[in-house]
């Protein structure tokens, strides 16, 4: 009886891993040495109604469109600042009725129809990333002169720039920075922005958070609504010692990092959340989760250990598309997310 009740519990340690991860279903996964399939820099990925992936690759400066089994469909764009061209640098993707990329390197967004015909370019005035829209409006994330902290700024359809906002700053940079400590600011005061397509109301979290994780909420107007204080998500303080000069390493340390923030259905919060810990200046170790919170209380709906090789592009009802990078080639991969 003793051997049989080992072997069940040795079946259960084995069957673990999967059971943890029941609740992120593989759908279709692509990228490979074949033409129309290579990938070098995977930067955007936006999912439509109908199931069908768009992708941005920076470095080959292309936007490609794929059915929902992943099959090729179309491919535009070259390195470039003319039509048709796009550039290698700062990028975004979005899509409602249209998709729309921002150029980031040539200071422009591109709409373009599902079939990747290009309609309209729009300029703005600052480098800026992320992108995304509600209505007749952008939005995306761009630095201002002379500060570290990134802030949120919209544009009309024609160009015209119609707010700058978010002016929060994260708990560790109480002191303004040195000048060897901007660059280092700069890296750390990254943000996540999502939309909520059900209600239009935008999200913003740093994706380097302090002792808590904050989340803001603004409307479409760029109005500050209200903020999510989900102090029982992290367990540590920012290592500070990362944006001093010089830096003196401690024995241990922890880092947490928001990879991407999305939205789900009836007001849910999707956080690609990473933790590593660190002995001196070495990773020792790292773990990649997916949880869902409730957008209002910050209670947890759902915690999932994944693999960290994965990076969510976009989230579509319960549709999540990642870029996979293990090996050479990035991969695409499309996954259903019943949790």
């Amino acid at each position: 009886m003793k051997k049989r009740g080992y072997f069940a519990l040795f079946l259960i340690f084995l069957l673990l891993p999967a059971v943890l991860n029941a609740e992120l279903e593989k759908i279709v996964s692509f990228g490979s040495n074949a033409p129309d399939y290579l990938f070098f820099s995977i930067s955007g990925a936006a999912l439509d109604e109908g199931g069908n992936i768009y992708i941005y690759d920076s470095i080959g400066s292309f936007i490609r469109k794929y059915d929902a089994a992943g099959r090729f469909v179309k491919e535009i764009g070259r390195h470039g600042q003319g039509p048709g061209e796009f550039s290698n640098l700062l990028s975004g993707l979005c899509i409602d009725r249209d998709l729309h990329l921002l150029d980031g390197g040539n200071n422009r967004i591109v709409k373009l129809d599902p079939e990747l015909n290009i309609h309209k370019y729009i300029s703005i005035r600052q480098q800026a990333h992320g992108l995304a829209k509600i209505g007749g409006r952008y939005y995306m994330l761009a630095r201002r002169n002379n500060e570290p902290f990134p802030g949120i700024v919209s544009y009309d359809e024609d160009g015209n720039q119609i707010k700058d906002f978010f002016d929060q700053h994260p708990g560790w940079a109480a002191l303004p920075p040195s000048r060897m400590d901007f660059p280092f600011f700069m890296m750390y005061s990254d943000l996540n922005l999502a939309v909520d397509k059900e209600t239009n109301e935008l999200a913003v979290a740093y994706k380097y958070p302090d002792k808590k994780i904050e989340v803001f909420f603004y409307t479409p107007d760029g109005v500050f609504s209200r903020k999510l204080v989900a102090d029982h998500l992290v367990s540590y303080e920012f290592p500070s010692f990362r944006i001093r000069r010089p830096v003196r390493y401690p024995s241990s340390s922890k880092l947490v990092y928001i990879r991407s923030l999305h939205y789900l259905k009836d007001g849910k919060l999707l956080l690609e959340y990473w933790v590593e810990n660190y002995e001196a200046d070495r990773a020792k170790d790292h773990k990649l989760y997916l949880l869902v919170i409730d957008s209002h209380t910050g209670r947890i709906m759902h915690k999932e250990s994944v693999g960290w090789i994965m990076n969510i592009l976009d989230v579509h009802n319960n549709l999540v598309c990642a870029r996979e990078e293990e090996g050479d080639i990035p991969k695409v991969v499309l996954y259903r997310f019943n949790y």
